[in-house]
């Protein structure tokens, strides 16, 4: 029973860590009081997600020759840290220092350990394990959003970010005693099921090309998620009301959850490249979606693109473990993965620049589905190509 109390724990905590991807509520209270523009919006938001995926790659090299209670208490550093610093912010630059490289540091730690400590006790069913975390993570937003807007309005957005620095590193020290490595593998695959993995080392993963074709992938999907992400809140007051922003960031957190769960477990029994095609197109028809709801300026159908894109997103975020694990073996897997993860740093830079960039300078939203439609096409296309090497 213990190993579903440490699964349950670490969902919950994870969906804490989710806020990661709700910025654009987050920085809702911050914009007015600090004059920040949409192209400032976007560089917190992007820096908050390059140190997230820096702080996954630093997990990885850390769990080789440390335990889980050291990078969870670094992690409760940074995220104490980072948010009690940025509830005095006077500008942007502040917030992208303390809230982006801080929090995000921390937060990245967080995942990545969680994610492989976690799924050595899950060793035979590690698609539902990775599953049930990561729809906790991508549920994050929807959890805290609501709360967080009605914490800003009574105590004020620098009072709710001293609270979440409270919470975020207690979450994080109670991981320290609970998210253990197990003494005894529980749910091991079988002796035939583990010889079927090859274990490659991280040297040797940088030199195949199934390593570039997933990146590449992950980094362009990736960059189109995060550009609707980042500025999700325009996208909604384009064709609806500004109080549906909650509404509808809440939905996209349910599909992205969602997502994560249901893709992830396709993974566990269907071929890699057919699976990770699939969620390729599924980002196509949600681009697509968003563009025509823009032009006919229709509610649902914005909603339905939105929240789509969400799922096609989550559903993405399992390939990381499962390809790692599948494809390079359990040996090196926390690192493999880390690794593998940093694809998030050219998706946080392309796909903000672009929402954010364009939105800013000639303020079109359809222009930029389109560049994301290109982008997410290339790497579909890419990916019929290349042999994946098993």
């Amino acid at each position: 029973m213990k190993k579903y109390f440490v699964l349950a724990f670490g969902t919950v905590m994870l969906a804490f860590m989710g806020l990661i991807y709700a910025w654009s509520v987050v920085a809702g209270p911050l914009v007015g009081e600090l004059a920040m523009s949409h192209q400032q919006i976007s560089a917190v938001f992007t820096c908050s997600i390059a140190f997230f995926a820096l702080g996954t790659l630093l997990s990885g090299f850390l769990a080789r020759h440390a335990k889980p209670f050291l990078i969870y208490t670094l992690a409760a550093i940074c995220l104490a840290l980072g948010f009690f610093v940025a509830s005095y912010a006077t500008s942007y630059v502040w917030l992208c220092l303390f809230y982006g490289a801080f929090c995000g540091l921390g937060i990245g730690l967080i995942y990545n350990i969680t994610l492989s400590t976690v799924s050595k006790w899950f060793a035979s069913a590690l698609g539902f394990c990775s599953g049930m975390l990561l729809m906790g993570f991508g549920a994050g937003a929807m959890v805290l959003a609501p709360f967080y807007i009605k914490a800003c309005a009574g105590l004020g957005w620098r009072t709710t970010f001293v609270v979440l620095a409270v919470v975020f590193g207690v979450f994080a020290l109670l991981a320290t005693r609970i998210i253990t490595i197990p003494t005894v593998t529980t749910g091991t695959a079988n002796a035939k099921q583990r010889e079927s993995f090859e274990n490659i080392s991280t040297g040797e993963v940088l030199k195949r090309k199934s390593f570039w074709v997933a990146f590449i992938f992950l980094a362009l999907t990736g960059a189109s998620a995060l550009a609707i992400f980042a500025q999700a809140a325009q996208f909604v007051t384009k064709v609806m009301a500004a109080t549906s922003v909650p509404l509808v960031v809440g939905l996209l957190s349910i599909s992205n959850g969602s997502g994560r769960i249901i893709l992830g477990s396709m993974y566990d029994r269907m071929d890699l490249k057919r699976a990770v095609t699939v969620d390729g197109l599924l980002f196509m028809i949600a681009i697509s979606a968003m563009t025509l709801a823009l032009k006919l300026n229709n509610a649902i159908l914005l909603v339905v693109g939105i929240c789509l894109c969400g799922f096609a997103f989550g559903g993405s975020t399992p390939i990381l473990p499962v390809w790692a694990y599948k494809m390079y073996g359990p040996q090196d897997y926390s690192l493999n993965m880390s690794v593998l993860c940093t694809n998030l740093i050219p998706a946080s830079i392309i796909g903000p620049t672009i929402s954010g960039g364009l939105f800013g300078l000639i303020t079109s939203l359809t222009m930029c589905l389109n560049l994301l439609f290109v982008l997410v096409g290339l790497a579909v296309i890419l990916l019929q190509f290349v042999k994946i090497e098993k």
